[in-house]
């Protein structure tokens, strides 16, 4: 039997401080309209619109996954324009010789 550490993410440490944060700032930081918003993430519409205009609250649970979820899908994001950026740099520096 191996000898596994388990490994834990702290969402925390990923998504920082949610107190202030909105389920509408969310939506803007994924950069996404409220019907890509839904389709995405698989939320009615009419849910969201309830969220973001105060009517109704998403649970601490709910606005901590989403934001982790939202965060992470930056992260890779920016690694793979960072690596296209570095693949494209190495290709030039070939080019130049």
């Amino acid at each position: 039997m191996m000898n596994e550490k388990k490994k834990y993410i702290d969402i925390d440490s990923v998504v920082g401080n949610l107190d202030e944060v909105t389920v509408k700032d969310l939506r803007k930081q994924a950069g996404m309209s409220r019907k890509d918003f839904c389709n995405s993430f698989e939320i009615p519409y009419r849910t969201l619109q309830s969220w973001e205009l105060g009517e109704r609250e998403m649970s601490d649970f709910s606005k901590q996954l989403l934001a982790y979820v939202i965060k992470t899908s930056e992260l890779v994001e920016n690694y793979k324009r960072n690596l296209e950026k570095q693949v494209e740099g190495e290709q030039d520096g070939e080019k130049k010789e």
